[in-house]
């Protein structure tokens, strides 16, 4: 069964000696959950099966994903590289949507929006869904002429631009027009629904969807991934067109905010004794609460191997024979 911060906090609190309506107690709960995801691996509810369909080969994935375990294009499964695969001696080289060889899915490391801006003449418009009382979201980015943004606060110099919050259902625009490719962070209040972010054609006069912001999200940050002739290219084996990609990934810690936030860690015991691993570490050292953290592992592990069982069979895990300038010569 899942867990909710509301039928975890009282247990917690009792351990943390504290009231269970005390604001602390929530950020011990946030604590252990954020560090066992950390040290117990792939435990129970912590890896999911996502499915998208996708035309070409750049993919932002959701807030939720933080890592790519596996992945299958069309039915046909594919190999996961990090952010060096590209630059191996005797690898592929750089690799692009529409060039470098097929069924990889390479690393490109973090985003703060799910797409770039492109082209030229081009300003940032934030949008909110409903009022807000935030009054503003801190863009940074690059202008124009590749200088970083900085502007006034006041009286003081601050790095980006806090855009200001717009009145339900209407945008406000950047002061200044941004390089493509040029958001590189961004930081956002908590609000009360949803903020989201277009590239605005001073041109044309159109907008272009650039990012969705969740009501708790302070500092947007996306797994991005590239997957070579996704778009096309000479080595699509066969041509590319619209294809569904699937991946089992590993969550991002989101943390708990009120009573009824699922938690991402689903053993109640587990989330218990790392709240007092965390409070041993506070109060006596970590050598006394590396105890705690053990007997917190080893409840996630029982969880793990009941809810697994014991007819799974492991698989052996291999090179593709086709992969071809990888420093792997064909085996067939």
């Amino acid at each position: 069964m899942k867990l909710t911060f509301g039928t975890i906090k009282v247990a917690a609190a009792k351990v943390l000696n504290l009231n269970s309506s005390d604001a602390r107690v929530l950020d011990y709960v946030n604590r252990a959950c954020e560090r066992l995801l950390y040290r117990a691996g792939k435990s129970v509810d912590t890896t999911f099966r996502f499915t998208t369909c996708v035309r070409d080969g750049c993919l932002t994935w959701p807030r939720e994903v933080e890592t790519i375990e596996a992945w299958a294009s069309c039915n046909e499964p594919g190999t996961v590289r990090n952010q060096y695969f590209e630059f191996l001696d005797n690898g592929p080289g750089q690799m692009s949507a529409t060039d470098g060889s097929r069924l990889q899915l390479v690393d490109r490391g973090n985003a703060v929006t799910f797409d770039d801006v492109l082209g030229t003449g081009k300003k940032l418009a934030i949008y909110a869904d409903a009022a807000e009382t935030a009054t503003s979201v801190l863009i940074r980015y690059f202008d124009s002429n590749g200088n970083k943004v900085y502007t006034l606060d006041g009286t003081t110099t601050i790095e980006g631009e806090a855009i200001a919050m717009p009145t339900a259902g209407n945008h406000t625009l950047s002061a200044y027009e941004c390089m493509a490719g040029g958001i590189y962070e961004v930081i956002k209040p908590v609000t009360n629904r949803v903020i989201r972010l277009y590239e605005y054609d001073t041109v044309a006069l159109t907008c272009r969807a650039l990012a969705y912001y969740d009501p708790d999200e302070i500092l947007p940050v996306y797994r991005r991934s590239l997957i070579p002739c996704l778009a096309g290219g000479t080595n699509d084996g066969g041509g590319c067109q619209t294809q569904r990609v699937t991946v089992m990934a590993k969550r991002r810690f989101i943390p708990a905010t009120v009573d009824n936030s699922v938690l991402i860690i689903s053993h109640a015991d587990a989330v218990r004794l790392a709240c007092q691993a965390i409070k041993k570490e506070e109060d006596v050292g970590v050598n006394e609460a590396e105890t705690f953290w053990n007997a917190a592992k080893q409840a996630l592990n029982e969880q793990l191997h009941h809810w697994q069982g014991d007819g799974v069979v492991a698989p052996m895990r291999v090179e593709r024979y086709d992969l071809g300038g990888s420093a792997v010569f064909n085996m067939i």
